[in-house]
């Protein structure tokens, strides 16, 4: 493949990049579960008072009123476990983007994307979620980018499926 290096970044996997990815990566994903859950449990809990208030039972406010706050907290919080999992993998990993391709390497393997099969880019005030597909993404850290982020930025949306948030 090409040889000229275009841009440059590297990653180190930290619990905090990892924290931050899958905040993104729930928020983008379940963005209408969300709405949903909030509204129903907003609407549990205001039957619930209305349960206690008008004497249907304590039992059956204090379920509608366990059921709102759930709906209300859950969605917010479901990106834990798969950080719980996650967040002790500790890895640097070294980007070179390409006209054509982008490089990823690791202490153990070296993989090469084109483009083309990249699913889609999401862009947030510190990283690049660069998805290959369902199940594998490259976080790049803006911190440590070598060449121009704006420039970098009007590049990947040329080649990918772009998306910023933030």
């Amino acid at each position: 493949m090409e040889s000229k290096k275009l841009y440059g970044a590297s990653t180190q996997m930290t619990p905090a990049v990892y924290k931050d990815f899958y905040k993104t990566y729930y928020n983008e994903k379940l963005k209408v579960f969300k709405i949903v859950a909030e509204i129903v449990g907003l609407i549990a809990i205001f039957g619930a008072f209305y349960i206690l208030a008008n004497g249907y039972g304590i039992l059956w406010g204090a379920i509608a009123l366990w059921i709102g706050a759930f709906l209300l907290f859950y969605p917010r919080m479901i990106y834990r476990k798969p950080y719980k999992n996650a967040k002790d993998n500790s890895q640097t990993t070294h980007f070179a983007f390409f006209e054509n391709y982008m490089s990823e390497k690791t202490k153990s393997h070296v993989n090469e994307y084109k483009y083309d099969d990249i699913q889609k880019v999401i862009e947030t005030g510190k990283y690049f979620f660069i998805f290959h597909n369902s199940e594998s993404v490259s976080i790049v850290d803006k911190a440590h980018f070598s060449g121009d982020v704006e420039s970098f930025s009007g590049f990947i949306k040329t080649k990918t499926q772009y998306k910023k948030i933030k």
